[in-house]
């Protein structure tokens, strides 16, 4: 009898051991992990914009058409190329502009392709240079020719829109991209120019065959709300921080061609905020 007691406490103990450790048993309390976070960054996107830009305008030789159009078939202008002396001296201005940009995004996994096209208004963004040169020399004619050249070029840049192709790469809540497109903007264009030219003899007692000349003359044109197109590159990131709301911050480079003579480089910093659909 005896015996059999102890077996059976044996057994009660052995099988509350078991059911201690059997791995079938937890508590509600046991962490149990989460599913993975996935942003979604495909689809179409709207969003608004302000930054800082920094226009290098460079005037160069602006002026020499108008310059050579005073001085056609003259001799002064066949020997001396005046029309080739100015050569405007490049000028910048800084400015805030803003706007809004568009877009959509087509995802693949972790890597993002796009399109967006942007608009912004710019402000104070405009430059002027000026040129004053003056020389002597003698021509063929017999003449000693003194020669004033007086120049300026002026450029401001109004607004601007570009369209971009963006390539990035998803890492959680960030989307860094480059991007790459063309641009277009309204700028006002002015140039004006002011020869003064006298011819003196040399050698009163051995004149040349011709009297002595002398020539005061000013041009001046100008554009308002002319195109002008570039290239644009850039880079920036994107920041998730809702499934539909992002920050953005990034800089842009646009290289605009020649309007006039006259070229425009434009460096912008910006942030923005975007809503995705």
């Amino acid at each position: 009898m005896k015996r059999l007691v102890i077996a059976s406490i044996l057994m009660a103990g052995l099988g509350c051991g078991a059911q201690a450790a059997d791995p079938r048993e937890y508590s509600p309390n046991n962490f149990i992990p989460g599913s993975p976070t996935y942003w979604n960054w495909s689809g179409f996107y709207i969003g608004g914009q302000f930054g800082m830009s920094s226009a290098n305008i460079d005037p160069g030789r602006a002026t020499q058409p108008m310059i050579a159009n005073l001085l056609r078939r003259t001799t002064a202008e066949q020997e001396g190329q005046i029309s080739q002396w100015p050569n405007l001296p490049r000028s910048s201005s800084s400015g805030t502009n803003y706007g809004a940009f568009f877009g959509y995004n087509s995802q693949w996994d972790d890597v993002i392709l796009g399109v967006e096209f942007g608009y912004n208004f710019g402000n104070n963004l405009s430059a002027q240079a000026n040129d004053l040169i003056g020389r002597s020399f003698t021509a063929s004619d017999g003449y000693l020719y003194n020669v004033q050249v007086a120049s300026q070029a002026a450029m401001a840049l109004k607004d601007f829109g570009t369209i971009r192709g963006r390539a990035g790469y998803v890492m959680g809540r960030f989307l860094p991209y480059v991007q790459l497109g063309a641009a277009i903007g309204r700028a006002d264009l002015r140039r004006s120019v002011t020869v003064n030219l006298t011819g003196e003899d040399p050698d009163p007692l051995n004149p040349p065959p011709l009297l002595p000349t002398a020539l005061n003359r000013t041009a001046t044109d100008g554009k308002k709300d002319a195109f002008v197109y570039g290239v644009t590159a850039g880079l920036g990131v994107d920041i998730a921080i809702t499934e539909n709301i992002f920050l953005r911050a990034e800089y842009e480079f646009i290289q605009f061609f020649q309007a006039q003579s006259m070229t425009v480089a434009l460096n912008t910093g910006r942030l923005g905020v975007g809503v995705k659909f």
